[in-house]
């Protein structure tokens, strides 16, 4: 995953989420539609961690699947940033 570039006064921060990492989520996940091998970037508000867009592609699944793995690329975005959000982080 990477942070892409944001600034301390942004209201907002992206996470991309590489194809080939979409790929490996998809395996933990048997059972499930996989999401397309495509990367994905998910946009949350800095303040309070919501999820305010998600860019790819492609069309991509609307399900489980695609919410865990936004939490993934949240909390992975949080860590990084040191927000102090802990109702995300410590879920």
């Amino acid at each position: 995953m990477q942070l892409l570039h944001t600034t301390p006064t942004a209201s907002t921060f992206r996470v991309r989420v590489l194809a080939a990492e979409v790929e490996a989520f998809n395996t933990g996940w048997p059972g499930y539609p996989r999401l397309p091998r495509v990367a994905i970037t998910f946009e949350y508000d800095r303040r309070n961690g919501d999820l305010v867009d998600i860019t790819a592609r492609r069309s991509l699944p609307d399900g489980e699947l695609l919410l865990a793995l936004s939490h993934d690329a949240e909390r992975f975005g949080i860590e990084r940033l040191k927000l102090d959000l802990p109702w995300i982080t410590n879920r």
